[in-house]
């Protein structure tokens, strides 16, 4: 943070000086779909064809990248890649299972990230996706993006599922979704052991949180 007010917020400088750079699964895929996305617009617009063009080289090539750099076989599930250390961050978290929602993987691969899924986050005792590895040690259900469950997330993973036809895990995530926020309130993210000791339990960060409500509704309609 003092790096980033230090240099007025240049995106190049903070990238130059920070003692972290890392290339985030999430981010990237969201990239591939928001261009996914702008294709399909100019499809309905019609014409644009050069522009059309750049945007489908730009995705094949991304694709390509980030099944290559990304992906890690031996925890069968998309990783961060550390640009400092030039080494992948061998950990698994929601953003691991993101590249569904933008159709990066085959079916293969799409299967692999899903046994991964449920083997590491789908226990009965906990609702689908908690942000972080739950048989992780570093694992934390109540800290920010080490272990509760966020709607945006599931949202996108709900939706991810779907392109790939996995339809029972869709659901479950829907499911679970749905009934957090209808036990724990419109909060920003949420524990998600399904009992965590508190008989009066409540969601964490924001209350009234828009995009759980806006999620929330998207859910219940589809």
């Amino acid at each position: 943070m003092d790096i980033a007010k230090k240099n007025n917020y240049d995106d190049v400088k903070i990238a130059e000086l920070s003692p972290f750079l890392v290339q985030d699964p999430l981010f990237n895929a969201m990239l591939i779909k928001s261009n996914s996305a702008l294709l399909e617009l100019y499809e309905l617009i019609g014409g644009n064809e050069p522009k059309k063009e750049n945007l489908r080289n730009w995705n094949k090539k991304s694709i390509e990248n980030f099944d290559r750099k990304l992906f890690d076989a031996e925890l069968g599930a998309y990783v961060h890649f550390d640009l400092r250390n030039n080494r992948p961050i061998q950990l698994v978290s929601s953003s691991s299972f993101s590249p569904l929602f933008a159709n990066i993987p085959d079916q293969k691969r799409a299967g692999i990230l899903i046994k991964t899924m449920m083997d590491k986050f789908g226990g009965e005792d906990k609702y689908l996706c908690a942000s972080f590895d739950p048989t992780s040690d570093r694992f934390n259900p109540r800290k920010y993006w080490r272990g509760p469950v966020w709607i945006n997330m599931n949202w996108m993973l709900y939706y991810g599922l779907k392109n790939y036809k996995f339809n029972d895990v869709a659901e479950r995530i829907k499911k679970d979704s749905i009934e957090l926020i209808e036990r724990d309130g419109f909060f920003e993210y949420f524990d998600c052991r399904k009992d965590n000791g508190e008989v009066n339990r409540l969601g964490y960060g924001g209350d009234n949180f828009s995009w759980s409500a806006a999620l929330f509704i998207d859910l219940i309609k589809n």
